[in-house]
């Protein structure tokens, strides 16, 4: 997929920090390169599918998201455990891994970008960006 997705934590309503250890626990074992200076991981789940992981201070962005199942898995895991928010661009409702995670995300962020929806596993989250 060319594009881009973003995943954003929020805590009351307010962006915020997401420990670098707990995104790189997610894609360690398929992390093959790392730039700390640009806060950058490449990660590889086969010699086709790569995609490069770029840490923000309020979560990360996956660049050119692989189809290997590894990684959709990874990704839900982390919605389901943390605050996390994901969307890309053009999206129409962000996905959430809980729906504890909704009362914690900013006003403005889901006026602009629509009601969240829960999605209970990895290929719910490919199924709502591909819609």
């Amino acid at each position: 997929m060319s594009f881009t997705l973003f995943v954003s934590c929020f805590q009351d309503g307010e962006p915020a920090s997401l420990a670098r250890d707990t995104v790189e626990a997610a894609f360690r074992p398929y992390i093959t390169r790392s730039e700390p200076e640009y806060r950058y991981w490449q990660v590889t789940y086969s010699e086709l599918d790569t995609c490069g992981i770029y840490l923000t201070e309020d979560g990360f962005s996956i660049d050119r998201p692989c189809g290997d199942a590894r990684l959709w898995q990874a990704l839900f895991e982390l919605l389901r455990e943390h605050p996390l928010v994901l969307f890309w661009p053009d999206c129409t409702r962000p996905l959430v891994g809980r729906a504890a995670t909704i009362p914690h995300l900013a006003g403005d962020f889901t006026d602009a970008l629509g009601a969240p929806l829960v999605v209970a596993s990895a290929v719910e989250i490919l199924a709502a960006i591909r819609a």
